[in-house]
């Protein structure tokens, strides 16, 4: 797992995170006074005053805020996909690699098919990528998945596209220790909650992309938290006045 982080301080809204190994982190960009865009970034690292010291790295390629970072594996060498974002010109498309040991910051040769921002990106077994909804103009969302493949550092287009009924912005991505991953809640097609839940599946032999929908959630939910217990269920708590948090049993694979 990568955790991601959603940074935001006086001077940096909508900056972008992402834990890396022995305690450390990377932060960068974000929107600065005035609306201007950032392109800086820091390494966060135990150690200083306060129990932490930051180290400038290089800046990001492209100024942008509310991007996502999804570390491409455990190992401390393993690169960071920064995808997605805005800018003062809206959405962005373009992505970039961070390589921790290098502490640099590369540029991809292809786009998202889709800008966006306030997406997810969640991490498969092959280390491809996962981008799913987010905004594409405000208030604007949008329902397509698109594939990142690590193995050619390059998108792969639009795999497929939710239900109106699937959550699009503040849902989440969890994934299964079978490699599918469950969708859960958010803010639907129309802008309103939704206690729709879809399990997307990657066959890495075939390439073959599936979403089906599953069993609802108890109740709707969106900004909402989901952890993968030991068990293999999604424990989800938040997104709902007054709603009890709910432990989610996913199907077996091959089953809604």
């Amino acid at each position: 797992d990568a955790p991601l982080l959603r940074v935001a301080s006086a001077d940096r809204q909508g900056g972008f995170g992402a834990a890396l190994t022995g305690g450390e982190a990377i932060v960068a960009g974000g929107e600065g006074a005035e609306g201007v865009f950032r392109t800086d970034a820091v390494r966060l690292v135990p150690g200083g005053e306060q129990g932490i010291a930051s180290e400038p790295l290089p800046n990001l390629n492209a100024p942008r805020a509310d991007a996502v970072m999804t570390r491409l594996g455990t190992d401390p060498a393993a690169p960071i996909l920064i995808s997605g974002g805005r800018d003062g010109a809206g959405a962005v498309a373009g992505a970039e690699l961070f390589r921790p040991l290098a502490g640099v910051f590369e540029p991809l040769l292809t786009n998202l098919s889709e800008p966006r921002w306030g997406h997810q990106a969640v991490l498969l077994p092959d280390r491809s990528v996962l981008v799913i909804g987010g905004f594409v103009a405000d208030e604007v969302t949008t329902g397509t998945i698109e594939l990142f493949d690590s193995s050619v550092a390059s998108y792969q287009g639009v795999l497929a596209t939710l239900a109106d009924r699937a959550g699009r912005v503040g849902m989440t991505a969890t994934s299964l220790p079978d490699g599918r991953v469950l969708i859960a809640g958010g803010l639907d097609a129309s802008g309103q909650p939704t206690d729709a839940v879809f399990i997307a599946r990657l066959d890495i032999a075939t390439g073959a992309f599936s979403v089906l929908e599953a069993t609802s959630l108890e109740v709707p939910r969106f900004g909402h938290s989901a952890v993968l217990l030991c068990d293999g269920t999604v424990l989800i708590a938040g997104g709902a006045d007054g709603a009890p948090a709910e432990r989610y049993n996913p199907p077996p694979e091959g089953r809604r």
